[in-house]
């Protein structure tokens, strides 16, 4: 039996986020420069920022009960 870290959905998001960039915006272009990219990275960054939505994770948002409270 294998156990997957408390962390490991977090991880999974960040790793889709980068992904997500890697795929949408950077993959198939040519960067002249460093300064380039990141400025591509940025605009990425930026476009993801407005167009957020809401956490749905209960572990994520702070709904997950405490230790404490589950002792109870």
């Amino acid at each position: 039996m294998q156990f997957s870290a408390a962390s490991a959905s977090w991880l999974n998001m960040v790793e889709q986020f980068f992904l997500d960039i890697t795929s949408e915006r950077l993959r198939n272009r040519v960067f002249c420069s460093v300064p380039e990219l990141i400025a591509a990275i940025e605009e990425s960054i930026a476009l993801h920022h407005k167009n957020a939505k809401p956490c749905q994770a209960a572990n994520l948002c702070g709904d997950r009960p405490r230790t404490a409270d589950r002792a109870q």
